[in-house]
């Protein structure tokens, strides 16, 4: 495959390097000014052009990752990885939990909730195997994180929780609904203000 770096911001010079027939158009966020949205627009014109998308984030930051890799870009490029920590560091800003820690909010890359979740969490799956049985600590910490000093509120993520027991974006199921009713009541408890997050198509 052959490719071509791409700094300059209009979404025009992704889409041409497509039919100009580069393989894929490699969008740099390192050392070019190309915003989130640009990154969007960049990624969707790459595609109108034919080619796949890559786009080095600046940075070996999960923060950095997130919001580009809900874009739906065909890859991601992280800089200056020279250990095996900062490789795992790497993975576990694209990996759903259990197996490592991306935050569920895939946007375009989920086709803006046409795909169901199931079914996209199913795919990324078979790209990134992991053991269902991996327990995740959230839940255990609850209690400590309601004593956190300056904490306003807490807001639940259904889709995140699922994930997090291994039921990959089941909302519904009795097990993440249980949970659910667990947490509302122990936030009730301690006086602390509770919302929870809604907005799938499926869920």
């Amino acid at each position: 495959m052959i490719g071509t770096g791409i700094q300059l911001t209009d979404p025009s010079v992704a889409a041409m390097a497509g039919m100009a027939g580069f393989d894929f158009a490699a969008i740099d966020t390192e050392h070019g000014p190309a915003d989130y949205q640009k990154v969007l627009a960049q990624v969707i014109a790459a595609r109108s052009g034919g080619a796949y998308s890559m786009v080095r984030v600046p940075w070996n930051e999960p923060y950095l990752a997130k919001r580009v890799l809900e874009t739906g870009p065909d890859a991601i490029l992280f800089p200056m990885v020279n250990t095996a920590e900062e490789a795992k560091k790497a993975m576990d800003s694209c990996v759903y939990p259990p197996a490592d820690k991306r935050g569920i909010g895939p946007m375009r890359a989920q086709r803006y909730g046409l795909t169901p979740m199931p079914a996209y969490v199913e795919e990324s799956e078979r790209a990134c195997p992991h053991d269902s049985n991996q327990e995740r600590d959230g839940g255990a910490q609850f209690d400590a994180i309601l004593k956190t000093p300056y904490l306003d509120a807490v807001l639940i993520g259904p889709c995140d929780l699922s994930f997090s027991i291994g039921k990959s974006g089941d909302v519904r199921c009795a097990e993440n609904l249980k949970l659910i009713d667990e947490t509302v009541g122990k936030c009730k408890r301690a006086q602390m203000p509770v919302g929870i997050w809604v907005g799938g198509r499926d869920g």
